[in-house]
């Protein structure tokens, strides 16, 4: 029997995990809870009485509110506190046996020899959770790029400043995009 001992997360111990994209990945694993926006007071020489803070939380497919209040009791042990649900979106999921994952990975290793298509868990918010739910289908988020710079940098552009994509990685979108299509309508 062999134990590890390491003082970092085990997310960083995976092969191309840098300090910058082991945050994502953790995200990944594990529920969320990040404190946004904090409100208290109305003049700089009251002490207020209240104060309210609002927290993100992104929770893996099968955990609900309940875990919430259950982690916030432990966590906030002893504090008097109330709590309120703003948004109720659960998280959700699609199978990956299904005519559309097929024609993703068939394009996938066609367009690009020796790669495969995997799942993965979003950290971001997509619309994908209300399709599944309404229409009762499945949705992936596939969006098929190249790294064409370090996934630490890719990171970063993702919602800020100065956003972009290369020319070469919307042209190979296109591409894939297309294919799939054509090859899901093959399938069905």
């Amino acid at each position: 029997m062999a134990k590890l001992l390491s003082s970092r997360p085990l997310v960083s111990l995976l092969p191309g995990v840098s300090g910058d994209s082991g945050p994502m990945l953790d995200a990944m694993l594990r529920n969320t809870l990040t404190p946004t926006v904090i409100a208290s007071g109305e003049k700089v020489n009251i002490i207020p009485s209240t104060s309210q803070l609002s927290v993100d939380c992104r929770l893996l497919p099968g955990h609900t509110e309940k875990w919430v209040e259950a982690y916030l009791k432990e966590t906030l042990k002893g504090l008097d506190y109330r709590l309120e649900f703003i948004h109720r979106d659960p998280a959700t999921q699609s199978p990956i046996d299904t005519p559309l994952y097929r024609a993703i990975e068939e394009t996938v290793s066609a367009i690009v020899p020796g790669a495969q298509a995997a799942p993965y868990m979003s950290t971001g918010g997509t619309d994908s959770r209300f399709f599944r739910v309404a229409f009762n289908t499945v949705a992936y988020g596939f969006i098929p790029i190249r790294a064409d710079l370090p996934l630490s940098q890719l990171l970063k552009m993702i919602h800020g400043i100065d956003e972009r994509i290369s020319i070469n990685n919307i042209q190979f979108s296109q591409t894939m995009l297309k294919q799939t299509l054509e090859t899901f309508y093959t399938i069905v």
